[in-house]
Formats: structure tokens, sequence, C-alpha cells
């Protein structure tokens, strides 16, 4: 039955972009669709916690490289785009460690808590919907710089810790955030472009509750640079 579902989305998916595409020509532009992925690289952050750790301690998480891939369907008209986006990213974590900054002093005779806690695997993800716009700089060769700025709305957003015996998931999911990028076009033929781009994101301040839990992490900050290139197919 699932498969079902899919395939009839699918098919209207397919229906509505060609519909689209379909009234878009009849205007004084292009319509294009855009495919692409990329890299992106967060730097560490700390967050705060409820229930996470014991009271007190104080997060910090470090993130691997990541990647993400999007698609996007948009119109141009002269210099400027403007377009909607979907995108999914995701960022492995060196480690998190949950600190007690202000620790009691040893006593022998008391059973204290460990000032680190520390977690070695787990991930970072989004799920993003952006409208974006776009000013293309036409200079006279196959070569076509841009920057652009982006609302962002965001479906679904988690931090996985993965512990030794168990997954805690916390996610916060439907609202509003921006970005900006800057690129180069290069283009192929009158249809066809390659390019790439330099991409912010930015996610700040967000309390995030736990999937099947009452802990929430707290005051945590998103703010990925990616390296995008992608596929630019204008009709």
């Amino acid at each position: 039955m699932r498969i079902i579902i899919r395939l009839l989305a699918m098919v209207l998916c397919v229906l509505f972009v060609k519909g689209a595409v379909a009234q878009f020509s009849q205007l004084p532009g292009n319509v294009y669709v855009k495919g692409y992925s990329g890299i992106s690289a967060i730097t560490d952050k700390k967050i705060g916690q409820e229930l996470v750790a014991p009271t007190g301690y104080v997060g910090e998480i470090s993130y691997k490289p990541g990647w993400l891939s999007g698609v996007a369907f948009g119109y141009r008209y002269k210099s400027w785009s403007i377009e909607m986006a979907w995108d999914y990213r995701r960022n492995g974590h060196s480690h998190v460690i949950f600190s007690n900054e202000n620790p009691p002093p040893p006593d022998p005779f008391l059973n204290t808590l460990p000032q680190r806690i520390k977690i070695n695997s787990g991930h970072s993800a989004a799920s993003l919907l952006s409208l974006n716009g776009y000013y293309n700089y036409d200079i006279g060769s196959s070569l076509e710089p841009y920057f652009g700025g982006g609302f962002v709305w965001v479906n679904d957003i988690r931090v996985v810790l993965e512990g030794v015996n168990e997954e805690r998931i916390y996610s916060a999911d439907n609202f509003m955030s921006f970005q900006f990028m800057g690129g180069l076009n290069i283009s192929i033929n009158d249809n066809l472009a390659l390019y790439g781009e330099i991409r912010y994101l930015g996610i700040s301040n967000i309390d995030m509750s736990q999937k099947r839990g009452e802990g929430l992490i707290v005051n945590l900050d998103y703010e990925p640079f990616s390296l995008v290139v992608g596929v630019n197919y204008a009709f």
C-alpha cells in the first residue's frame, strides 16, 4: 500500500510540474529546475539541556563534515530569479560532551558525578523548504556571478544521540529561518548550466524536545556553511 501511495505522489508531482511549466512558459522569461548537492561544515556549538544530563551540566556538539542534497523549481526574468526549493542536510557528530562547569570539590567519602560525560555517536539533520531570490550579473560571457537570499521554513530539525544501549532523538519543527548564498553559473548552452555556490544557513536559539521522552536541548545554534554544486535546466 505504501508503494502505491508513493507512486501516486510521484505521478501527481510530475503532473504538477508539467502543468506549472506549461503555464509559466507563457510568461516573458524562463522556467527552470535545479538539482544540487554539496558538503557542509558547522563549528562546535554550546547547548543547554534539561533532563539530558545531570542538572547544571552544559553541552557542546562537535560536528563532522556533512552533506546536503536538494531540488528547486523557479522562474527567471532578465537578471532576477525566484524559486521554491527543498533540501535535506546531515552532519555526523565527532562527539557531544556534557560538562559540569562548577563542580563541587572532590570528597573521597562521597560518590560524586563525573565532571564530563562524552557521547561519541550521533548526528544532526534538517529538512528545509525555502523561497529564494537571486540577482544574476551578466558580464557578457558564459560565466555569470550571482548572489541571493531566502526565507527558510524548517520542516524538521533533529539531534540524535546514540548511547551504548539506546538512541535519543531531540527535534523541533515548523518555524522560520533564513539563508544567504553567492555563486557562479557556467552556461553550457541555451538551456543547460552548471553552477557552484557558497551558502550560509542561519538557525539560532532553538529548543528541541525529546521524542518519546521528557528531555530538552535548549539554545541550540545550527549555522552550517555549505559548498554546493548543481545543474540548472531552463525550459
